[in-house]
């Protein structure tokens, strides 16, 4: 399987509409758009067929904006988290979406 990275929300959102589709994998706190606002894009441009959301944060808690996006995302990861771990994780969302 493929992967690609974006250095921000707006680059995210430009790899889906070139036709991207699988495990996006997002931290919260990133420039000029927070990962939040891109989900917000993401299901506004119509993007979110076929793609699955996983939030990635050094906070403890997602916070009130999770509240009304929260369907969207199919998992929050408390930073930081063990290499291993976080691969076995990546295999499990892999294979959701088969």
């Amino acid at each position: 399987m493929d992967s690609l990275t974006a250095e921000s929300g707006e680059k995210c959102i430009e790899v889906l509409e070139k036709g991207f589709r699988g495990l996006i994998l997002m931290d919260i706190m990133m420039p000029e758009m927070d990962g939040w606002e891109t989900i917000q894009k993401i299901i506004d441009k119509d993007l979110m067929k076929d793609n699955i959301i996983c939030m990635l944060t050094g906070k403890d808690d997602p916070g009130e904006k999770m509240n009304p996006l929260k369907e969207y995302v199919l998992d929050y990861i408390r930073k930081p988290i063990d290499n291993e771990n976080f691969i076995d994780i990546i295999k499990g969302y892999l294979k959701y979406l088969q």
